[in-house]
């Protein structure tokens, strides 16, 4: 409506030769604005289910939609189409504004619904996120008789378990472990009044449905699901605490993770080595050890308890540690050899509960806040492959002067450890890494990507790249909350790509379309968040371009969040990337 005002102004202007806009504009009172509610999240004419025009200011009439009679069964209205945010009714409007509605249908689901996480129940403390998980039935839960999509289970919980419900797909590893096929977490969560459980935000993908649930109170609990594989955010998860857990004692299991075995506690049937059996409890100390085969720039940290209660890093090593040993800022640490080694972790005894068929039991008051130091000894021998295990032989190869060759072998499911870096001149990047194969080249995992190893020998080169060579790389988003080059963004997109400019080697654009939904009490700040990454020969290379790499951050970027780049202002944005120096411009767009 303000544009058709605006546009009889200029008609009266041209008839009476005065320039009279602003009069004419006046102050805004009367404007109007259309709120459009639809059916599901795609904002197609077909999908509207009504319109309604308010004051600039005013706020929307709440209104339930009328029962369909094609089985769907209407939840809720949101804010955004990922329904992050319902919508607030009660918050004045001063646009156009799109409502999108969440419904549920029930349908024939014979999908294998199984609970997944970090956890320490003693039959459950395997599953790593689903990586132990493949065919262990102590996971799973169960149809419910004569129902089309009803699951249940009972499962023991204990504090700071976190887990979601989830179905595997072990076809697509990431880290070590199966991706999810659905997944059910907080947002689904109905556990009425009760304290039992919290959710877990996560910055990379807010979506309420998918946030891991955190166990607050050790509990037998029995879950029944009610799925819905087309709109996953509207399934439903009842909750009953039915007693305590069989067993309230907590075992000591300290596995070596990192990209040795993924990320993570693997299929210890496969993975047995990296466990550290061994103990001793001495009159003020208890000390857990064991000799393992490591490669140079393993990145490791230790799980003391089966999951990722616990994670001892580069913190916790021992000063005495020699120079096999890197630090990485209190995050991981790594050697820089491959060979064989022997890691132990020593704590104060009272850590220790009680030893129990040849276990330790942790003291639940103690162990938490307890001090652990980690030792790395190089001991006689070479790396030792395991019998029956497949390996992929990499052989790391410098041009004279720029780095010393060596050897790593990765084993199925591992990841490729940390590489050390060439010497480059000046004026030179490192554009990642590559390796021949039948057919072409492949570039190397950010330490994300599990090898499916061949018991083939490769030869592992740096792709290095001057100013006048071209960026041999891709660059991609993945973010929510905004549209890339006019295709809805998410953070496991991998087809968001940035367009080389015309004529530059190294700079690269992108048109963002950002849709920042209002604030709401439970969301006071929203943002839209993405980053920006490299992709070699396909491959992602590790490089995250977040806050750090914005040059000149107009005040439409969040400078609090550092994780990502989080735009606060709805619009049209320019992003122009310089990939020579990871620098990112954003700009209005005109």
């Amino acid at each position: 409506m303000k544009k058709v005002l605006t546009l009889i102004c200029m008609v009266l202007a041209t008839v009476l030769g005065v320039i009279t806009l602003a009069a004419c504009d006046g102050d805004g009172e009367g404007d109007k604005i259309t709120v459009t509610y639809y059916f599901g999240n795609e904002q197609k004419a077909e999908n509207v289910l009504k319109t309604e025009e308010i004051e600039v200011g005013g706020k929307p009439t709440e209104w339930t939609p009328e029962a369909r009679d094609d089985g769907y069964t209407f939840i809720g209205w949101y804010g955004t189409p990922n329904y992050v945010y319902e919508f607030d009714f009660n918050q004045p409007l001063d646009k156009d504004t799109p409502v999108f509605s969440l419904w549920s249908k029930a349908e024939q689901d014979d999908n294998r619904w199984e609970i997944a996480g970090s956890l320490k129940g003693e039959s459950l403390a395997t599953s790593n996120w689903g990586s132990g998980n493949q065919g262990v039935d102590d996971f799973l839960l169960t149809k419910v008789e004569g129902t089309l999509n009803q699951f249940t289970g009972t499962f023991d919980l204990y504090e700071d378990d976190a887990f979601q419900f989830c179905v595997l797909d072990f076809e697509n590893l990431t880290g070590g472990k199966p991706g999810f096929t659905y997944q059910i977490g907080f947002g689904c969560l109905d556990q009425g009044d009760n304290t039992w459980f919290e959710g877990k935000a996560n910055p990379y993908d807010p979506t309420p449905y998918k946030l891991d649930i955190i166990v607050k109170q050790d509990g037998k609990y029995k879950f029944t699901l009610t799925t819905d594989n087309k709109n996953p955010a509207a399934a439903t998860v009842v909750v009953e605490r039915v007693g305590d857990p069989t067993s309230l004692d907590i075992f000591f299991a300290p596995v070596i993770g990192g990209t040795a075995i993924g990320g993570g506690l693997a299929d210890p049937t496969k993975h047995a080595d990296l466990f550290l059996n061994e103990y001793e409890i001495g009159a003020e100390n208890v000390t857990f050890y064991g000799e393992v085969s490591l490669n140079a720039g393993e990145l490791m940290n230790i799980l003391l308890l089966n999951n990722w209660d616990i994670q001892l890093k580069s913190a916790n090593l021992d000063e005495e540690n020699g120079d096999y040993v890197v630090a990485q800022q209190g995050q991981e640490f790594y050697v820089t050899e491959t060979g064989k080694y022997k890691v132990s972790i020593t704590a104060p005894k009272n850590v220790v509960e009680k030893e129990l068929e040849g276990k330790v039991v942790a003291n639940k008051e103690t162990y938490k806040t307890a001090t652990y130091t980690v030792t790395v000894e190089k001991v006689e021998g070479e790396f030792e492959k395991l019998e029956g295990v497949t390996y992929d032989t990499f052989n790391v190869t410098y041009e004279e002067g720029r780095g010393t060759n060596y050897t790593v072998y990765l084993r199925d499911g591992s990841r490729f450890p940390k590489v050390v870096d060439p010497q480059l001149a000046e004026g030179e990047i490192l554009a990642g890494w590559e390796y021949e194969v039948e057919g072409g080249k492949l570039g190397i995992g950010s330490n994300k990507d599990s090898m499916k190893a061949t018991g083939k020998t490769y030869t592992l080169t740096p792709v290095i790249k001057t100013a006048n060579d071209a960026d041999p790389r891709e660059w991609i988003i993945q973010g929510s909350g905004l549209k890339v080059n006019g295709q809805d963004a998410s953070w496991s997109a991998t087809n968001l790509k940035l367009t080389r400019v015309e004529g530059e080697n190294y700079l690269w654009e992108a048109t963002l379309v950002v849709t920042v939904p209002e604030a709401t009490d439970k969301n006071p700040n929203p943002a839209s968040q993405f980053q920006v990454l490299s992709l070699l020969h396909g491959v992602n290379q590790g490089i995250s371009l977040r806050y750090h790499n914005v040059k000149n951050p107009g005040d439409f970027i969040d400078a609090n969040n550092k994780s990502n780049i989080a735009i606060t202002k709805s619009g049209t944005y320019k992003l122009v990337l310089n990939a020579f120096t990871n620098e990112v411009e954003i700009t209005l767009a005109e």
